[in-house]
């Protein structure tokens, strides 16, 4: 008896966690130059993005082995959810327990990591 093929490939998801990883520590060593205050908001931003991007991750490819297209379609969903809640406490956390904060280095730094998200597909399409 064989076993199942899996339905979806988990590698493009790992090796994005790792661009966003290697990015977040470029956008922190950049901002440095905008002093402490900006560094460690902009580590914020990048942290949030990347736990988000994270809990996606294992939650839609958690069963990719399974066989199992109802618990992978569910894994999605709860990953996006739950995405979406850690990036709203994430922010809601920072913003109440960080002061001095560089809001502008935040959602910067924040917003570059989604954009490794959004263009990593086309670059990783580019390799196979």
């Amino acid at each position: 008896m064989s076993q199942p093929q899996p339905l979806v490939n988990a590698k493009p998801a790992v090796q994005l966690l790792i661009g966003q990883l290697m990015a977040s520590v470029i956008i922190v060593i950049v901002a440095q130059q905008w002093g402490r205050v900006a560094c460690y908001s902009a580590a914020f931003g990048a942290g949030i993005a990347v736990i988000g991007s994270a809990y996606f991750a294992w939650q839609a490819f958690r069963f990719h082995n399974a066989g199992a297209p109802k618990q992978m379609l569910r894994g999605f969903y709860r990953g996006l959810i739950g995405k979406l809640v850690l990036i709203v406490m994430g922010f809601a956390l920072v913003f109440r327990l960080v002061h001095p904060l560089s809001a502008g280095a935040l959602f910067v730094s924040f917003a570059l990591i989604q954009v490794v998200a959004w263009i990593s597909p086309l670059l990783l399409a580019r390799q196979d």
